[in-house]
């Protein structure tokens, strides 16, 4: 055999070999990078009522300063504002209003009390204005000193500090550390620079 016909044979093979290699190579590492790439989680629907954890029973799991979408077939499910569904940094304007919502499951974090649902749309159907009642203690908001006379009263549930909003409040004959129950309605509108987990407009209260 032409010692030119062994070398290009050779040339030939070499390229090959490279050839296939590199293919290989590509096909593998491509393959590898696809099944890294998280799958991303299926968006579900909800259809229910928002409700605030402090409306809900505490000795049940619910966190009192979290946000819950209770929905008919699902039961309560920890909610948390996603892609700037709203402009509030929680759903406390939403409280007992009926929603149809879409969203995706998480894992708990640092800043949720358990599983959790990501809301990314959220459709306002009506509000709730139905009263509810709620026990709680009567206690100063976080940081003032109980023992100055001046605090700021609210009622605490779990570690939620509602303002109480009505004329039949009566605070002025409260004292801290009184256990009432409350009758009322969510005031959604209420707003202070001062740390209220939300407020109720009252409709009656009494000391238990």
């Amino acid at each position: 055999m032409p010692k030119w016909l062994i070398v290009t044979l050779a040339f030939l093979i070499v390229i090959l070999v490279g050839v296939n290699g590199y293919l290989f190579y590509s096909y593998f590492t491509t393959k590898s990078q696809n099944a890294a790439l998280p799958t991303p989680a299926p968006t579900i629907s909800l259809n229910g009522e928002i409700k605030p954890g402090w409306q809900l029973p505490l000795d049940k799991g619910y966190c009192a300063k979290s946000y819950y979408l209770v929905d008919s077939s699902r039961g309560a499910i920890e909610i948390k504002p996603v892609n700037q569904v709203t402009a509030n940094i929680d759903f406390r304007g939403y409280s007992n209003v009926t929603v149809t919502a879409t969203g995706t499951n998480q894992k708990a974090d640092g800043s949720s009390c358990g599983d959790f649902v990501n809301i990314t749309t959220l459709t306002l159907i009506k509000s709730n204005l139905l009263s509810f009642d709620v026990k709680g203690v009567i206690s100063c908001l976080p940081g003032e000193d109980p023992t100055s006379g001046t605090c700021t009263k609210n009622l605490q549930i779990g570690n939620a500090n509602l303002a109480l909003i009505g004329n039949n409040v009566g605070l002025d004959s409260l004292k801290i550390g009184d256990n009432v129950e409350v009758t009322g309605i969510t005031d959604n509108s209420f707003d202070s620079p001062l740390p209220f987990s939300g407020a109720i407009q009252v409709f009656t209260i009494k000391k238990l």
